[in-house]
């Protein structure tokens, strides 16, 4: 059963925190977690297909965790063995025999066990141990006349050990330290080295690394390595060293360029000099089922030709065979050998060679392997949680109604993930989820409260990066007043805080709440008994604000938007009237200078009116050019390329002075928009669903024909088309006139879903002229609008 004991096998499919309950859960606890968890699961609340197949997966889930945790048996060697112990044959008969608490003392010890690892998970410690044995004789006997006595028995001895181990010690989010030594033997002389690497990410295109060494062989090492990524297909590397010795400093330079060629295949350009100059050049190939390898070398002292392959079989142990031919004027070599995974951290593998004129040598390796994430569970985990959420928001939406109904616990934002300093946004922006609805959904009678288990396993929640330590940022609003916690990644949580719950707010231009009658209604000190019961507030609540609608709107009008509507809106009736007021909002619009273009018409919310104008920005970046081609995702780069150049003609907008243009073959960008980064969030998308304003300018040459194409998509959250627009390509004849042409497309009521917006525009010149003869475009424009401003 060791294997099942693994670290991951026991928080994998954690059956205690998808239904949000302590280890120490009574039967009364999972009872009601499930049933709550059925209600919202339920298949039959589903008419559509797709969301009805995904509650049915979620349903049967949420049973399986409620049969296993309501049976005390099973509870317990699932609490210790995780869910793969439960399957395992015998397991019935052998192990039943064992009491719950005599399986949890041992769950005790092995949690002690769990630590240990975790703690060498940060490390990540790597280390090789390879022997080389001399099996010449066994080949290549000796003559007779000069063999001892009784020397019958081939000689075998082993010639060669090599050792190493390293160590990784994350300094910042961006730095890393690598401490590594060696020590290897060969023949009877021997040495061994130390090496201590800084490394630091400079962007998300490269890295820099600093290496100080020390050893009895060569002396004192200082060395920089630089890594660039030139083109999404194509990187450099070069690094520079000096070697301290005996005989003096030794400078050393190296220089690798590689490529993509395909999907499964790298080359390689490696020039060296200093300490054995040379220049190299391979190919590899790297498959599911095979890696080859050809390389060619010019060099002093070495020169040679090599080719290898390996075969790896589709098995649980990883084995695979291996074979390689190396020829140069040393001689040849030739090796064979296989390899089999021992353990999970384990590989031993063993390689005959047999050389001219080195003879024949067997190596055997124990290589000890990092722990690699598995990509394919990761993007598994996110497509539930990504399900989970579309099932909860009709459920999300009558418990937001419900709480604001009392002044109740809104979850204005919650973020789980790795969370990193403000100077690296980008990264932070990647390690780190949005978990505000299955929050929210957790929500009930006012109160959240998340049990001490990993949060990842809650509904709608998924490991954003494996293997780091993770946090909970939680947003929310409890009685008109905002708050803010973090949680660790295995802390309970229970929100709103005790200090929450006494908690007022003295606005402006009213009474301190010192009467006994206006703190109720400001929301202070009361039993918590008394403030579950009270869900509205009688007319004697209200008639406590005497102060004339004229002086509460002039005070909410000089207030930020948004805490109008987060917060004073939710004090009281009254005030939440005044906040959902037409005048106040039509008023914002006049004082700000937002106006419809047709004031003829009426508009029928001035408050998403307001907001949608505030937002208003063109979503795509670099959209003039400005920047060369930063941002776009090139799709198609045929003929000489996209280029950046001057405007031919001036552009109706004089601050355009830029524009992309075409080549001969064909040319396409592409942007991709994520609404939720730009502060469009999915209910108020999905409820309001506003319009979405496409433009875009183009223009030919005049000595040249050429053809534009454009095509936007609104992609939901699996990022599959739910509605598009491509109109048909348009075509310019030699000698037309250059002048600039503008399109322009509006995406209305297109459906709740929506989450990216995925826009692409291109083309070419038609008479495959060298050059930049193709069509030019600039000033592209997303927008989310109003409707009555479209």
């Amino acid at each position: 059963m060791a294997s099942a004991l693994d670290d991951d096998e026991i928080h994998n499919d954690d059956y205690y925190s998808l239904l949000n309950v302590r280890r120490e859960a009574t039967q009364d606890e999972l009872k009601a977690a499930y049933r709550r968890l059925c209600m919202l699961y339920h298949p039959d609340k589903h008419r559509d297909p797709e969301l009805k197949r995904q509650a049915e997966q979620l349903f049967n889930f949420v049973h399986e965790a409620y049969e296993v945790l309501s049976d005390p048996q099973a509870r317990a060697i699932y609490d210790i063995y995780g869910k793969r112990g439960l399957d395992v044959e015998g397991w019935e008969v052998v192990e039943r025999k064992r009491t719950p608490a005599e399986i949890r003392e041992e769950y005790e010890r092995l949690q002690k066990e769990r630590e240990e690892r975790r703690l060498q998970q940060r490390t990540n410690p790597k280390g090789t141990i390879s022997v080389g044995i001399d099996a010449t004789d066994l080949f290549d006997r000796y003559e007779e006349d000069y063999e001892d006595v009784g020397g019958g028995v081939p000689h075998v001895e082993i010639n060669k050990m090599h050792i190493s181990q390293s160590i990784e010690a994350p300094l910042t989010t961006k730095d890393t330290a690598v401490l590594s030594g060696s020590l290897s033997t060969h023949n009877g002389n021997g040495g061994g080295t130390i090496n201590l690497a800084l490394r630091r990410v400079t962007s998300a295109k490269g890295w820099g690394e600093v290496e100080l060494g020390a050893g009895d062989t060569h002396g004192p090492l200082f060395g920089m390595k630089i890594f660039r990524n030139l083109t999404p297909r194509c990187f450099i590397t070069a690094q520079c060293g000096l070697q301290f010795s005996s005989r003096g400093v030794r400078p050393g330079v190296t220089t690798v360029l590689a490529r993509h060629l395909d999907k499964n295949t790298m080359g390689y350009l490696q020039w060296r000099w200093g300490i054995q100059s040379s220049m190299n050049t391979s190919i590899v190939r790297d498959t599911k089922s095979s890696h080859f390898t050809f390389a060619m070398q010019l060099g002093i002292p070495h020169t040679f030709v090599m080719m290898s392959y390996q075969y790896k079989f589709q098995d649980d142990d990883q084995t695979k065979i291996k074979g390689s031919v190396k020829s140069g004027f040393f001689g040849t070599v030739v090796e064979y050998g296989a390899e089999r995974k021992i353990s999970r951290h384990s590989v031993l593998g063993a390689t005959v060679s047999v050389g001219v004129p080195q003879g024949v040598s067997l190596k055997i390796k124990d290589l000890e392997k990092q722990r690699e994430s598995s990509a394919s569970n990761i993007a598994k985990k996110k497509q539930e949680a990504e399900a989970a959420v579309l099932l909860m928001q009709e459920s999300v939406r009558r418990i937001i109604e419900a709480e604001e109904s009392r002044m109740g616990l809104i979850i204005l934002n919650a973020w789980y993930g790795k969370f990193v300093t403000d100077n690296s946004r980008k990264h932070e922006r990647a390690k780190v989820i949005d978990v505000t609805v299955p929050l929210q959904c957790l929500v009930k009678d006012s109160k959240l409260i998340l049990t001490e288990a990993i949060k990842s396993g809650l509904p709608g929640f998924y490991d954003p990066c494996v293997g780091e330590e993770k946090s909970l940022k939680v947003l929310y609003q409890f009685r008109g007043v905002m708050h803010q916690v973090l949680s660790g990644d295995t802390e309970p949580l229970r929100i709103p805080k005790q200090s929450a719950l006494h908690t007022h707010r003295h606005w402006p231009g009213f009474p301190p709440p010192g009467m006994k009658r206006k703190a109720a209604v400001m929301g202070a000190s009361q039993s918590s008994e008394s403030a579950s019961k009270r869900t509205s507030f009688s007319a004697s609540d209200e008639d406590c604000f005497s102060v004339p609608l004229e002086i509460l709107e002039e005070i909410f009008l000089h207030l930020p938007p948004d805490e109008v509507v987060h917060v004073c809106r939710l004090v009281c009736h009254h005030w939440k009237e005044e906040a959902d007021s037409e005048s106040l909002w039509r008023e914002r619009c006049r004082r700000e200078g937002y106006c419809p273009r047709d004031a003829s018409k009426t508009l029928k919310d001035w408050r998403i009116f307001y907001f949608l104008c505030k937002k208003r920005r063109n979503l795509l970046k670099n959209p003039r050019a400005e920047q060369n081609m930063k941002n776009w995702d090139i799709l198609q780069n045929g003929g000489d390329k996209w280029k950046v150049e001057g405007l031919m003609r001036p552009h109706p907008n004089e601050t355009v002075q830029k524009n992309f243009v075409t080549s001969y073959m064909m040319c396409t960008k592409s942007q991709l928009i994520d609404l939720e980064m730009e502060g469009y969030n999915r209910i108020f998308m999905d409820k309001f669903q506003p319009d979405i304003k496409i433009t875009d300018w183009y223009a030919p040459r005049h000595d040249c024909g050429c053809e534009y194409e454009i095509k936007v998509e609104l992609l939901n959250q699996k990022k599959k088309t739910i509605t598009k627009y491509a109109p048909k390509t348009v075509y310019f004849k030699q000698w037309s006139q250059q002048k600039w042409e503008q399109v322009t497309h509006v995406f209305q009521n297109y459906g709740p879903g929506v989450r990216y917006i995925q826009f692409t525009h291109g083309g070419k010149d038609t008479q495959f002229w060298a050059g930049w003869y193709g069509i030019r475009v600039t000033d592209s424009s997303v927008e989310i609008c109003p409707a009555m401003d479209t």
